[in-house]
């Protein structure tokens, strides 16, 4: 636990401790009690709680009296009382724990040495002001950065997700420091990619012979992200030599934004049902959901 970490716990315990009273002082001491350390870590304990305090001192929202010995007395200031209802509220917000949460794991994917995060050692580590990201909130995160190509999601053995890959829109995300759904918004805006012209005859008697023109966008980043992913996974497929070669021709097919979009629509048919025939391989759980996507944009 950081420092950091440890001012957002103290802050808010002294505001509920004292009941928001600015007058009160309180040996903040009985806060590494409330935190239920092991003995081994006392000595750590009390280091955080000094580098807490200080903290919080430095940001005007305690005045510390410090007296004999270890005791540590505190006193919130009005800014304190402020801080820590704010605290308070944003942790209770769904939609700021969640951008948290995206934000925690565009970081966490790209500063990964290995490029694939590990999603079990962020949730054991992730924090938002203070207190523990849950795992259903970081495995929403997860799924929304997926389902914008902005990761890729591999999974383990039990077919759990395991892993957390960034996208090359994901990586522009993190090079780009803004929030995670202003950057989708931002990719969208900007990169609405080809445009295909799907005619649609209509029938019945009082439409009949009636033409329909569809515009569809698809953005070349997420388009070049799948096909590149698809081109990875080939070799690890359970197929034969001429299913295999059939395979990469029907990605040649997906990927050529000159082809008719109903070609490109049977070649990704195609394609899916090789990846359940063979697709045994981490990460084609995650392939499959992107190729689904990217139907649902050639197709409207």
């Amino acid at each position: 636990m950081t420092t950091e970490i440890y001012a957002y716990r103290l802050l808010v315990w002294l505001a509920d401790h004292t009941g928001r009273d600015t007058y009160q002082v309180v040996n903040i001491v009985q806060f590494a009690a409330v935190e239920n350390l092991p003995v081994a870590q006392e000595e750590r304990a009390a280091r955080l709680l000094e580098g807490a305090a200080q903290l919080l001192e430095a940001r005007g929202y305690v005045t510390l009296y410090v007296a004999s010995g270890p005791t540590i007395d505190a006193r919130l200031t009005a800014e304190g009382v402020s801080e820590a209802e704010r605290i308070v509220a944003e942790r209770a917000d769904p939609v700021a724990r969640l951008d948290h949460a995206l934000s925690g794991l565009v970081k966490a994917a790209y500063a990964d040495p290995t490029g694939g995060l590990r999603l079990d050692v962020f949730v054991a580590t992730a924090t938002f002001l203070g207190e523990h990201l849950k795992i259903d909130e970081v495995l929403r995160a997860a799924r929304y950065l997926h389902d914008y190509g902005l990761a890729v999601i591999g999974s383990g053995a039990g077919g759990q997700p395991e892993t957390l890959t960034l996208t090359s829109r994901g990586i522009d995300c993190a090079l780009a420091g803004t929030k995670v759904r202003k950057c989708v918004s931002d990719q969208n805006t900007s990169a609405t990619g080809p445009t295909f012209n799907q005619y649609i005859s209509a029938g019945g008697t009082g439409a009949q012979g009636m033409s329909v023109t569809q515009n569809v966008g698809v953005q070349p980043a997420q388009l070049a992200d799948l096909v590149r992913q698809l081109r990875d996974v080939a070799p690890r497929l359970e197929l034969a030599r001429p299913a295999r070669d059939e395979f990469l021709q029907d990605v040649e097919v997906l990927e050529d934004s000159e082809q008719d979009p109903q070609e490109r629509l049977s070649a990704g048919q195609r394609i899916k049902a090789a990846l359940i025939q063979g697709g045994t391989a981490v990460g084609v759980e995650a392939i499959l959901a992107g190729l689904t996507n990217i139907a649902g944009m050639i197709s409207g």
